[in-house]
């Protein structure tokens, strides 16, 4: 059964992945200037895949806290 807090908290997560994929959409898009050194555009490519990994994160929690909530129904 769903608690209010969990429903919460499962919001605020979405919002927080959000927030992660937005922040690496920004970078994947500032890197396609052309201008951009080489070592710029590794470290801006290191940076989309950290907030990538941090999304993905975010979506397992998400999944395991579904997962756990369908558990208790039935």
């Amino acid at each position: 059964m769903e608690t209010e807090d969990d429903s919460e908290l499962v919001r605020r997560l979405f919002a927080l992945m959000m927030m992660k994929l937005e922040d690496a959409a920004t970078e994947a898009s500032d890197g396609q200037d052309a201008h951009r050194s080489p070592s710029s555009q590794i470290a801006r490519a290191a940076r989309v895949a950290a907030l990538s990994r941090e999304a993905q994160a975010i979506a397992e929690t998400i999944m395991v806290i579904g997962k756990a909530e369908g558990a208790g129904q039935g």
